[in-house]
């Protein structure tokens, strides 16, 4: 795909009309989660831009029906010349805050890492001219480079990391001083575990863009993939609408859900042994098919599932009252038991039967209840040898959410926190079965882990990842913004009590 010789020349000034056309509507799809769909766009606006004599029949008779305009055929290639423009946001206070819930009321990798999706370049209106740049959105060489990079980028969503590499390098030949060129570079080889080059390329993006955010923290995600990988852990962080949940006109009503899961920004984790290559999937839902393609695809041995809750966005099954009405029921444990029969389910006993009531099909009998402390060996032998570095994992029962909610600290440094702690919040605890005071003491105890354990949040409620000092500084964990979260949430609980009395 990224093999393709571009050329600007033989674009003209109705050609360009086009062209833009064509990468709004790739925009639109992949921010809609139809990557195929957003490169199959991406890819006809670059057909004008390739080196070739006639043009492409498909694309001159599907450009004419969708847009009723005449299609200006590819002419003779040309050189192309870098430009530079800026991209990301700085580094201030203002801006670098993560975008949270309101309230608590309201609602890596490793081998190789995956990246988060990268959104293509928002549209700029024609004739405008970029940041930084005395050219505008007009300029061939402009367009070159946005479509090799928005294409990258849908590319990066499917792991498609080859492809998206050659055309990440392309850009950065079109244009080697814009900073995308080398983000979605760097993007691409995280994907294909070749994270030294990854590095590298970040740092050069952080060059041109010494306070881009988005480079700051890529390459502060990447610094501590390195890091698990030395101490020998693997961590794979999947969200449906990235890595799951791939829409398909062939199955519409698991597009639906599909759909739904998307605005839940689940994250669902595989995290084990490097050496052995033995995970746990902590949470699996929604895709089971994805999530078992994933273990697959990374060559990983599945040994274990963990449940962090019972709700259904986290084990699937039957949803509540009143979506049940619908007849639908979300992927989940029941899906994977049937398919991997013997596999253990880590979960506490206090959440068990609300499991079952939305799974009625699983049998008690599946389920290893877990105790507060007690721990989990992966990458030891059966004499209890151990290959490589082992990896540890200690259960944390933090009831608050729901009665039976654990926490999951992986060698004492990585810390999985389900629903019980987000970035700059916390869980909802306005269920029947909530309690605000469980909560406090849950939030309270995981304040007393060791600053350095990086935190995983169940949902992408503002980032990936936080940790437990950052929590004390400015999230749930700081004890001022504990105590006057307790007394709002208690307040807010009396008057829904006394308003359902009237």
């Amino acid at each position: 795909m990224g093999s393709s010789t571009y050329t600007t020349e033989s674009v003209t000034p109705d050609s360009i009309v086009l062209i833009q056309k064509l990468k709004e509507k790739g925009n639109v799809a992949h921010h809609a989660g139809n990557f195929s769909g957003a490169i199959s766009e991406y890819s006809r606006a670059l057909s004008y831009f390739q080196s070739q004599q006639t043009p492409s029949l498909f694309n001159a008779i599907a450009t004419w029906f969708s847009n009723g305009i005449t299609v200006e055929p590819p002419s003779t290639p040309t050189s192309e010349s870098p430009t530079t423009t800026s991209f990301f946001r700085p580094l201030t206070p203002s801006n670098s805050e993560e975008k949270r819930p309101p309230t608590p009321q309201q609602q890596k990798p490793l081998e190789r890492p995956k990246s988060p999706v990268a959104p293509p370049i928002p549209p700029t209106p024609p004739g405008r001219k970029t940041e930084n740049s005395d050219q505008t959105d007009e300029d061939p060489t402009i367009l070159l480079a946005t479509l090799l990079s928005n294409r990258a980028a849908s590319l990066i969503s499917l792991r498609k990391f080859e492809e998206a590499l050659e055309d990440a390098e392309q850009v950065v030949m079109v244009r080697p001083e814009w900073v995308k060129g080398h983000f979605r570079r760097g993007d691409a080889l995280m994907g294909l575990g070749r994270n030294k080059e990854a590095l590298a390329s970040f740092e050069e993006a952080l060059k041109i863009e010494p306070l881009g955010v988005v480079v700051v923290e890529r390459i502060e995600k990447l610094e501590r993939v390195i890091r698990d990988l030395d101490a020998g852990m693997l961590i794979y962080q999947w969200q449906c609408g990235r890595e799951l949940g791939q829409k398909s006109v062939f199955s519409p009503i698991q597009s639906v859900i599909f759909t739904y899961a998307s605005q839940f920004r689940n994250f669902i984790y595989a995290i084990g042994n490097r050496h052995t290559r033995e995970v746990c999937l902590i949470d699996p839902c929604w895709d089971i098919d994805g999530i078992l393609k994933l273990v697959k695809e990374e060559s990983l041995t599945l040994v274990g599932i963990i449940v962090t809750h019972y709700h259904v966005d986290h084990v699937g099954g039957i949803p509540p009252p009143p979506f049940d009405q619908y007849r639908l029921r979300v992927d989940g444990l029941a899906k994977l038991l049937k398919k991997i029969p013997h596999i253990p389910v880590y979960i506490n006993p206090n959440d068990i039967s609300e499991v079952v009531k939305a799974n009625p099909e699983i049998d008690v009998s599946r389920f290893s209840p877990t105790e507060d402390g007690q721990e989990l060996l992966l990458g030891a032998g059966e004499r209890g040898e151990s290959e490589g570095k082992p990896t540890f994992f200690k259960f944390m029962h933090t009831p608050g959410h729901t009665p039976g909610s654990q926490c999951v600290l992986m060698n004492g440094e990585r810390l999985f926190t389900g629903d019980t702690l987000f970035i700059g919040n916390c869980g909802r605890c306005d269920f029947p079965d909530s309690s605000i005071d469980e909560m406090v003491a849950s939030l309270t105890r995981l304040a007393q882990l060791p600053d350095d354990v990086i935190v995983f949040p169940g949902h992408n409620y503002g980032g990936e990842w936080t940790s437990i000092e950052r929590e004390k500084v400015t999230g749930m964990l700081r004890m001022s913004t504990l105590e006057s979260w307790r007394e709002h949430a208690h307040r807010e609980a009396e008057e829904e009590s006394s308003g359902d009395e009237e």
